[in-house]
């Protein structure tokens, strides 16, 4: 493959997913893109089950994907940040298109990305969503839809966009190496956010995406520990948000201990007209975020503002204790 031809570079950190690692390579095989313009740089994180095996054999049959052992620990990166600036460094695209190795991405997924690229926009967010294998799933594609949807509202509104989604996300290589990459930036386990903020804080431009074809689908986790440690580990990010944004999401997350205290200590119907403005915003956010991506709207989008409540003050509690999240198999410190 001549380097010269090369316009985009797929980015992946895969660790132990030997279970989902075929359905993604598979979806980006079938990407409507011209191969000899594409490479797929895929880091193995030392996994502890079959996931190396598995990319070793798309290797050899498919030339445009590259893999990469990662054993060892740089720059005082570790996890899926360590990853990344490995297989950065020898990456050859003009763009780097971000993705993990449990998300199913849209055939169209590059040119609808690169039809939104400027001379004014150096980064693209796209949105991703869970596969509905059952009432826990649901809850989790709604929550990832909202979250997505609430901020691209905000940039649209603000005209500014200050964070995506690391499992689908784009940039131009020049930002990527204007930053410096994951090597100058601290190190965080909410990465890609940190990533993102360093871009827009030295003056490049962001756009928030939200179409049917930038969409992509992440796999559910099936047990509720994992999923408050997923939720824990993207909760780091917010108190780097800006000051705005920040004071939104404690609100958010503290709902229901306001609603009580409220109800108790001044008056019911205030606790009542509180959460009724809650509900019908959510509703709101999440209908406009479906219709805009042409998916099906079901009824379970009016318990989404119910159970969101309180599994954000769960969420709320574990974070307080400062307890170590544990994410792939490993630990990490909160500070």
């Amino acid at each position: 493959m001549k380097e010269n031809l090369i316009i985009v570079s797929i980015l992946i950190a895969a660790r132990n997913e030997e279970d989902n690692l075929s359905n993604c390579l598979d979806r980006i095989l079938n990407l409507n893109f011209p191969k000899e313009q594409l490479e797929v740089l895929v880091g193995d994180d030392n996994s502890l089950d079959n996931t190396l095996n598995i990319l070793k054999n798309y290797e050899e049959n498919y030339p445009h994907i590259k893999v990469f052992h990662i054993t060892e620990n740089l720059y005082g990166l570790k996890g899926k940040a360590n990853v990344l600036t490995q297989i950065a460094d020898n990456a050859k695209g003009k763009y780097f298109f971000m993705t993990d190795a449990d998300v199913l991405v849209n055939k169209n997924w590059i040119n609808s990305v690169l039809a939104n690229f400027s001379d004014t926009v150096d980064m693209i967010g796209g949105i991703t969503g869970v596969v509905d294998t059952g009432i826990f799933s649901k809850y989790q594609n709604f929550d990832w839809i909202y979250s997505y949807a609430s901020r691209h509202i905000v940039s649209k509104y603000e005209n500014r966009f200050f964070a995506a989604m690391g499992n689908n996300m784009a940039m131009k290589s020049k930002v990527y190496k204007n930053i410096g990459g994951y090597k100058k930036i601290p190190f965080s386990i909410a990465e890609d956010y940190d990533l993102f903020k360093h871009a827009i804080n030295l003056g490049f431009k962001a756009k928030s995406m939200l179409e049917e074809d930038i969409l992509a689908f992440t796999y559910p986790i099936d047990k509720l520990s994992k999923y408050i440690a997923q939720q824990r580990r993207w909760l780091t990010s917010v108190k780097k948000l800006p000051l705005e944004y920040l004071i939104g999401h404690i609100i958010q997350f503290g709902l229901l201990p306001i609603i009580i205290l409220l109800s108790y200590f001044v008056n019911l119907e205030i606790s009542v007209i509180l959460f009724s403005i809650k509900y019908l915003v959510d509703i709101f956010i999440l209908s406009y975020a479906f219709i805009k991506l042409k998916q099906p709207i079901s009824f379970y989008i009016f318990l989404f503002p119910i159970i969101s409540i309180i599994i954000q003050f769960i969420l709320l509690m574990f974070q307080l204790n400062k307890k170590p999240i544990v994410w792939k198999d490993r630990e990490y410190t909160l500070k």
